[in-house]
């Protein structure tokens, strides 16, 4: 069989923001549409949208700059995870 493959880059939820994750948590912005789960979050990836409106929406520069780097990678779907890998390029906040 020829299966649809998807590529889905973990990321640890000490990445964002407490506001981002609160953004994620309350759904209400139209930027990003996430699905929670009991350690955080599955995003899938557009293509379309900007570092701009990303910030717009209210997320921080750092969570923008995940997104984004996500999908320079060919990432369909961002998880970000409570027990996902700590990267030093990204900076840790503590919630």
């Amino acid at each position: 069989m020829n299966y649809e493959e998807s590529l889905m880059i973990t990321v640890s939820t000490a990445h964002i923001t407490k506001n981002d994750k609160e953004l994620l948590e309350e759904g209400k912005q139209t930027a990003i549409y996430p699905d929670e789960y009991e350690y955080g979050f599955y995003i899938a990836i557009s293509e379309d949208l900007t570092k701009e409106e990303i910030v717009k929406a209210g997320f921080s520069e750092q969570f923008a700059r995940i997104y984004l780097d996500c999908r320079d990678e060919n990432a369909n779907h961002l998880r970000l995870d409570s027990d996902g890998m700590i990267y030093e390029e990204y900076e840790q906040f503590q919630w």
